[in-house]
């Protein structure tokens, strides 16, 4: 059965990247460097990029490459943005590669992003949320990951149309804590879901950040428990996510609706962490689960064959980050450079991103492709997963779920 189904993902993919062995086609490999935290406290996010990714990679390798060349990686490790900014510099002047994957986290993408911006080399960002990434002008930058806007959308979303119902409270008594880590992917998230909660008439009692490299929250849950809020929206990374939670349950802070903005709260780590009392919990990104449905026919094989490899891999499911990972890769290998004259050209890798138009369904997460003048996918659309029998499972919006919203409101601490 496996083999059968990796048939037909090299046949989809041969016809797709422009024949397993075209004749005439360059020799010359395309090098695409890979600049994540691999250490540090978004080490095991920047692993799962960097593999699903590297999935991206083989698959179109194992279909004879990008228009007859073979793509290899270079790693570059980017835990922060003073390291990015440092070793990208160096890779570009060593290696001349054309192409950085990167970066996961908005605060590193800032920093690292002008760096390839100078030197003329396509920047592919498959993780950062911060909407002044795309709003700069840059004319060498793609991102196919949401913005803060569309993350909090999904929340926004949820909140009107599944949990306001089912909270059965008049708006009036529903209060909103925001609590978020203070670098640029929680600032952009707090004010932009602050604006919509506003919007949607309801009371903001708090909108307060910590340092993500915090080791203690509880003055911070002590405080966002006086507020008392109905609904806690928080932006957070691994680390922090399972600090800020564990102490939530310490100090007895019990909203009704707990909804996380991707990162740590989509992270298998803060499920296992966490265990029974993470069922329950909302995040609003994308996600590795959506209803197969929802991809076009090619796209529901070539996610079978991810999780496959992954699994045996990692051996465990594949995350939101690794389908993040794959999804960059495969639109930057898949839908842009077959369609640039010289896929080893940033202006011409540039040129064909402008024509990629594929519609909803076309990537793993349920996303399609098509780059605004800013570099912006704008059919990066949010969904919704919540912990359910201490696995994620997609409940928003319905054209994409498996599965309804239970657990509004949530049980107290010591019922779940």
């Amino acid at each position: 059965m496996r083999w059968g189904v990796l048939a037909i993902v090299v046949a989809v993919l041969a016809a797709a990247c422009g024949g397993a062995a075209q004749s005439g086609g360059s020799t010359k490999g395309i090098s695409v460097v890979n600049a994540l935290p691999f250490s540090g406290g978004l080490a095991e996010i920047g692993q799962d990029m960097y593999d699903g990714a590297d999935i991206a990679r083989q698959l179109v390798n194992e279909a004879g490459g990008v228009k007859g060349r073979q793509v290899t990686f270079t790693k570059v490790d980017a835990p922060d943005p003073q390291k990015g900014v440092t070793e990208v510099n160096r890779v570009i002047s060593q290696d001349h590669a054309p192409i950085v994957f990167c970066c996961y986290s908005s605060s590193i993408d800032l920093a690292v992003s002008p760096v390839t911006e100078r030197n003329k080399v396509v920047m592919l960002e498959a993780g950062a949320i911060a909407p002044e990434i795309t709003a700069r002008g840059f004319k060498y930058l793609l991102r196919t990951q949401s913005t803060a806007a569309q993350y909090a959308g999904g929340a926004l979303g949820l909140i009107k149309d599944e949990i306001l119902p089912k909270l059965k409270m008049d708006k009036s008594a529903v209060s909103i804590a925001i609590v978020h880590e203070q670098g640029s992917y929680g600032k952009a998230y707090a004010a932009t879901v602050q604006k919509g909660v506003e919007a949607l008439g309801l009371n903001v009692v708090a909108n307060e950040s910590y340092d993500a490299d915090s080791t203690d929250l509880t003055s911070l849950v002590l405080s966002i428990k006086g507020k008392n809020p109905t609904i806690i929206l928080a932006a957070s990374y691994t680390n922090d996510a399972v600090l800020f939670f564990d102490q939530m349950r310490q100090q007895g802070l019990a909203p009704k609706v707990f909804i996380g903005a991707g990162g740590g709260h989509s992270n298998a780590v803060f499920g296992k962490s966490e265990g029974k009392n993470a069922n329950g919990v909302f995040e609003s990104s994308s996600s590795a689960h959506v209803n197969p449905t929802a991809l076009s026919s090619d796209m529901q094989k070539v996610s079978e064959e991810v999780k496959k490899r992954y699994t045996a891999l990692r051996h465990k499911p594949v995350s939101n980050q690794v389908i993040l990972g794959f999804s960059g890769m495969w639109t930057l290998l898949k839908y842009v450079l077959p369609k640039a004259d010289d896929p080893t050209d940033p202006a011409s890798i540039m040129k064909a991103a402008a024509q990629v138009n594929e519609p909803l369904g076309s990537l793993p997460n349920g996303w399609g492709v098509k780059f605004d003048q800013t570099g912006q996918n704008t059919l990066a659309e949010p969904t919704v997963q919540q912990w359910q029998n201490s696995n994620l499972v997609v409940v928003y919006p319905n054209k994409v779920a498996t599965a309804q919203p239970t657990m509004v409101p949530l049980p107290g601490w010591n019922q779940r």
